[in-house]
């Protein structure tokens, strides 16, 4: 919810959604529900994360290579190649949001958003790409981390765990929670998570009620 409404997306506006676990699927449903962004393209590694973001209402999903080419094809951008460096957008999203937080995926989005853009860092950061683009594109990077009282983009102010609870109550979640493990069973619940995304798992969860707890 933090993440979508710091986005700032204008009406109609072209959006790129990097990373499609449990923190880019939820965010791209409160794009869908709490503003008004037009395409959105989902990036996704994995089978499951591809089926989850078509589910919550992707535009396109597309992998991690393709993405450029899909952005430049979608927003009629044009693709530059400097002689030092990866290629960028002339043109491209009016916000990308980084739910991954790498080093590959905030350089995709810094490559992707228009001159002028948004980039919304909800990834925890690792290691920092090249930020020439951010300075000469004149881009906005801002972090979004959990929540607080929000102001929605029709106006008004209600706190994100609110709206959370009640998207969460609208919408078919269960399948997002993969597995469960008792807390006894904590070093098996770790090592699943570190491989959730290649083991077609989107969240890994504990689960207080089961025995061995």
């Amino acid at each position: 919810v933090h993440a979508a409404l710091r986005a700032e997306v204008p009406p109609d506006g072209a959006v790129l959604l990097i990373g499609a676990g449990t923190v880019g699927v939820l965010t791209l449903l409160a794009l869908k529900q709490l503003t008004r962004a037009g395409r959105i393209t989902v990036v996704a590694k994995h089978e499951r994360q591809r089926r989850w973001a078509g589910a919550f209402g992707a535009t396109e999903v597309v992998g991690p290579g393709e993405a450029l080419s899909s952005v430049r094809r979608a927003t009629r951008a044009l693709r530059l190649k400097p002689e030092i460096g990866p290629a960028f957008l002339l043109g491209g999203v009016d916000v990308a949001i980084d739910c991954v937080g790498s080093r590959a995926s905030l350089d995709l989005a810094l490559r992707a958003t228009r001159a002028g853009g948004r980039i919304v860092l909800a990834g925890i950061p690792v290691q920092g790409p090249d930020l020439t683009p951010l300075w000469f594109r004149e881009l906005e990077l801002v972090g979004a981390y959990t929540g607080g009282v929000e102001t929605l983009p029709g106006g008004g102010r209600r706190h994100a765990f609110d709206i959370a609870m009640e998207l969460a109550a609208a919408n078919p979640l269960d399948g997002i929670v993969g597995t469960t493990y008792p807390l006894g069973r904590w070093r098996e619940a770790l090592d699943h998570a570190l491989a959730a995304g290649r083991l077609g798992t989107l969240k890994v969860a504990f689960d207080l009620r089961a025995e061995g707890s």
